[in-house]
């Protein structure tokens, strides 16, 4: 049976003086996947510090169990509070991007 998991990696770009507000609202709402979505495998949170003209960037790498439990995870109240958040306080530079990705290789070596 193939593997059905459904990768996703999302970037974000705060606008100034907003990366703590997202950071916040990022880690809550990890943390609300982690309690009620039974599909999410994996949800974490990382931020790139600033370097030169970068900037800060968040990157947000997403694991499913499968197509459905990505579905409904964009579907919970909490996911449109967030979205609602990024529009009506301006949290992010243009909007937020994500890649569905394949995994081709690599190793793990997390306890």
């Amino acid at each position: 049976m193939a593997d059905e998991k459904i990768h996703m990696t999302g970037i974000v770009v705060p606008a100034e003086g907003k990366a703590d507000r997202l950071e916040e609202l990022l880690l809550q709402h990890a943390e609300f996947s982690r309690k009620n979505e039974p599909g999410t495998i994996h949800y974490e949170v990382q931020r790139g510090e600033e370097r030169g003209s970068e900037g800060v960037r968040f990157v947000v790498w997403e694991v499913y169990k499968d197509e459905a439990s990505r579905a409904a995870h964009f579907e919970t109240e909490a996911f449109h509070k967030l979205i609602k958040a990024f529009q009506e306080e301006g949290l992010a530079v243009g909007a937020p991007k994500a890649y569905i990705t394949k995994p081709k290789g690599g190793v793990t070596n997390w306890p």
